[in-house]
């Protein structure tokens, strides 16, 4: 076989491959830049389950991007993201081993795939809206009396919540998020503060900027809406784990502990 035949071989294993490779059904809508994957990534430790750990953090973190996982016929495993690219497909993908080095497709290994995420939309059913707008005009015709209650409860930010889009909107962090919930919030007569919070997992530290929130029945709560899910942190304390839940409590996410982080160290108002 001449050199020539050998390169034309070559190219056509690392094509198929690459076809192959890429299965899971991918569309460019709400994918991140290339450039956002890598940022993203930055703040993700490289450790015994990276892998399943990026995954995970994409679906909690970033709901609208997509990633796929695979194995190798010798069990070991990879992820691709995927981003906008101006190709005819619309899209790029990026690769990524156990120990978080991106590589490209070698002729001779099979993949297989192990669990596709396609990302969620941020749209709600329109009959939803309707009813509770339906529910707002009967109660206004009730009387005066409940109008004229300035009580503001936890169950009454569960309902602003339920109607704000903040968690929706795209933020490539945190901060804008939280400063975004807190302007809502304002213009709804809440009283809102920023708070910056430092948390340690692993052998690094991150930060997180969230929503602080007075009530009249529940005290002081805190909310985190960045990555597309209302949360309530239920324990905010130096030295002691961040814990938290959907602020409704009812999310599949809330009993296997997700949206629990590392351990506060540091808890400031910007």
């Amino acid at each position: 076989m001449n050199k020539l035949t050998k390169t034309l071989l070559g190219l056509f294993c690392i094509a198929l491959l690459t076809c192959s490779t890429v299965s899971a059904e991918t569309q460019n809508k709400d994918l991140p830049t290339q450039g956002e994957i890598n940022n993203f990534l930055v703040d993700i430790p490289v450790s015994e389950n990276y892998i399943s750990t990026v995954f995970e953090t994409v679906k909690d973190q970033q709901p609208t991007w997509k990633c796929d996982t695979w194995e190798d016929q010798n069990g070991v495993g990879y992820i691709s993201l995927y981003y906008i690219a101006s190709s005819s497909r619309g899209y790029g993908s990026v690769y990524y081993d156990e120990n978080g080095n991106v590589i490209g497709p070698s002729c001779g290994v099979t993949y297989k795939l192990i669990d596709s995420y396609k990302g969620e939309t941020a749209s709600k059913v329109e009959t939803e809206n309707e009813g509770s707008e339906e529910i707002e005009e009967s109660e206004d015709e009730e009387g005066v009396e409940e109008e004229e209650d300035n009580e503001q409860t936890y169950s009454d930010l569960e309902s602003f919540l339920d109607k704000d889009n903040t968690n929706e909107q795209s933020f490539s962090k945190s901060k804008s998020c939280a400063k975004a919930l807190i302007s809502s919030l304002e213009e709804d007569g809440w009283n809102a503060e920023l708070v910056k919070v430092i948390y340690k997992s692993g052998d690094k530290k991150y930060s997180r900027y969230i929503a602080e929130v007075e009530t009249d029945d529940e005290g002081t709560v805190y909310i985190d809406s960045y990555g597309g899910i209302d949360k309530r942190v239920t324990q905010l304390e130096n030295g002691k784990q961040w814990l938290a839940e959907s602020a409704c409590g009812t999310c599949s996410h809330d009993s296997d502990g997700r949206y629990n982080k590392g351990i506060v160290t540091k808890i400031t108002y910007p």
